[in-house]
This record gives structure tokens, C-alpha cells and sequence, in this order.
């Protein structure tokens, strides 16, 4: 008899199958708050990284010396200030000018003092840098090319115009 009993009260159960799922919605909460609180941790932690910075404005100056070089060379003044993004002057940024046969007239240069390099400086705590570099005359209007760079910044260039 107890044999019986036994049996039916396994059968009962199978037969019953709505004691199976109570538990599941309660663990499947649990799973889904450690899962939250894991991704909020995350993203504070991804809040914390920096982008890389960027060179925002590159304002140039360019005036003529009444300096001639062979006749057919200027000699110009080339003022360069360097920004970042918020408007903050960037110093130790590396400036290169090219285009229009640009060399240097100064010491300011990749390979020393020569005369025949290219033009290149670092800005100062203000983020400037001033060069003196002489330059093919152009027949009516050419293009000064300026790059500037710095480690942990995004490059940036401009170009200035200059005329006959």
C-alpha cells in the first residue's frame, strides 16, 4: 500500500507541472540585475577615457621684407599660432611650412642653419612661433602650406595665400 501511495504521489507531480516554473522568473531577475549593474560599471569606467585631442585653429601671418635674395627669392615673415579645440594656445607644436620653394632664412630648420632647408619651428607658451623664410615669388598668388603637429594631438593644416 505504501508502494501505491508513493507512486501516485510521483505521478501527481509529473502530472503537475506548474511548481516548475515558479523559481525561473526569480532567477532570470537576478540575472538580468548583476547583468545591469555589470554594464553600469562598465560604461562609468569607459566614461573616464579621454578622445584624443585635436589642434582646433591654426591662425598664419605672412609679411613681405623688403629683402631680396638673387632678385627673384623674397624674404617673408611668417607668424603661426597654433589653438586647441576650446580655444587654449597649444605650445611645443611642431610647425612645417612648404609649398612655393619655401626654405628658411633662420636657424629654425630640420637639418641646422643652412639656408636651403625646411622652414620649421615650436611654438612658445603663447602658442606661437615666428620664421623668417624666403620663397620663389609667385607670378600673381601661390599657396603656403602649414602643418602642425604634436604628440597626443590630432595633425592639423592650413594654407595662407600669398601674393605677387
Amino acid at each position: 500500500m505504501r508502494r501505491i501511495e508513493a507512486f501516485r504521489k510521483r505521478t501527481a507531480l509529473r502530472r503537475n507541472r506548474k511548481g516548475g516554473i515558479e523559481g525561473l522568473p526569480l532567477q532570470l531577475m537576478i540575472v538580468i540585475i548583476i547583468a545591469s549593474l555589470g554594464l553600469a560599471i562598465m560604461i562609468g569606467w569607459m566614461g573616464s577615457i579621454e578622445g584624443p585631442k585635436s589642434i582646433g585653429h591654426i591662425d598664419a601671418d605672412v609679411s613681405e621684407n623688403s629683402t631680396y635674395f638673387n632678385g627673384s627669392n623674397n624674404t617673408y615673415t611668417v607668424t603661426v599660432a597654433v589653438y586647441d579645440s576650446d580655444g587654449y594656445a597649444i605650445e611645443g607644436a611642431d610647425v612645417v611650412i612648404t609649398g612655393l620653394g619655401a626654405k628658411t632664412a633662420t636657424t629654425n630648420s630640420y637639418f641646422g642653419s643652412s639656408g636651403n632647408t625646411v622652414p620649421h619651428g615650436t611654438t612658445d607658451a603663447n602658442g606661437e612661433v615666428t620664421l623668417r623664410i624666403t620663397i620663389n615669388k609667385p607670378l600673381t598668388a601661390g599657396y603656403l602650406n602649414i602643418e602642425v603637429s604634436k604628440p597626443d594631438y590630432v595633425g592639423s593644416s592650413t594654407q595662407v595665400l600669398v601674393t605677387a
